[in-house]
């Protein structure tokens, strides 16, 4: 694995928003899991994926819903 050299200089001044699209650009599913373990928000870019996706994990314990 490679990591950026200097992640703060070039990330420096985005704000939630534009993280957020880099985010969910770069994965095929993007969760926001609170202290918890609960899931607060989620992101999927792939209309097909969402669709194969079994009801709303909003809400739900991180750990139910993986197998």
């Amino acid at each position: 694995m490679k990591n950026f050299k200097a992640p703060r200089k070039a990330l420096t001044g985005l704000d939630a928003e534009t993280v957020a699209g880099l985010i969910v650009a770069s994965t095929d599913i993007a969760l926001i899991v609170d202290r918890r373990g609960i899931i607060r928000d989620l992101a999927v870019p792939n209309p097909e994926l969402l669709d194969e996706l079994a009801g709303d994990w909003v809400g739900k314990s991180f750990i139910d819903t993986v197998t």
